[in-house]
């Protein structure tokens, strides 16, 4: 399985899950993926998935599958086994424990803290979230005006 959304990305997509690679694992296929933070955080060992940030990475690790069954073997059983940590009855327990051992109590803990001291936690949050947005609009705008002047610069090319 390839799931690439994007080749020598510099975004990170780290408001998407890992679902993918729960998918890969579960239907017992290895799988190529981009650079993205949900499966890096996932990742345990080399066996996971191949990372790819170009094209010429991805056809290469198409050709190590294809020619390392023995690899390729090792990583679907990994994945048979990673496929088990995803089961929806062991992920509930996850999100259960988190959520009792370590959200309510943190947020106990937040609510014995003064006013000021939440207020200032918001703003500093806001100020960090205004200015991801706002480096991520800048990055969109000088992509779309470095596709276009490549575009131009290939129109020309072709002129001469």
């Amino acid at each position: 399985m390839i799931a690439v959304r994007q080749f020598e990305c510099t975004d990170n997509f780290a408001w998407k899950p890992a679902t993918k690679l729960f998918n890969a694992w579960h239907g017992g296929v290895p799988a190529i993926l981009g650079w993205e933070s949900a499966y890096q955080a996932e990742r345990k060992s080399h066996l996971d998935y191949l990372e790819v940030t170009t094209v010429e990475e991805a056809l290469a690790a198409l050709k190590k599958l294809r020619d390392d069954v023995l690899f390729r073997q090792s990583m679907v059983e990994n994945g048979r086994r990673r496929a088990y940590e995803t089961q929806p009855n062991i992920l509930t327990q996850e999100w259960i424990e988190f959520l009792t051992d370590v959200a309510v109590p943190a947020y106990h803990r937040w609510c014995s803290n003064p006013v000021l001291h939440r207020k200032r936690f918001f703003l500093k949050r806001q100020t960090a979230l205004s200015a991801d947005r706002l480096q991520r609009f800048v990055g969109f705008k000088i992509e779309g005006l470095q596709k276009r002047l490549n575009a131009f610069g290939k129109f020309f090319d072709v002129q001469q």
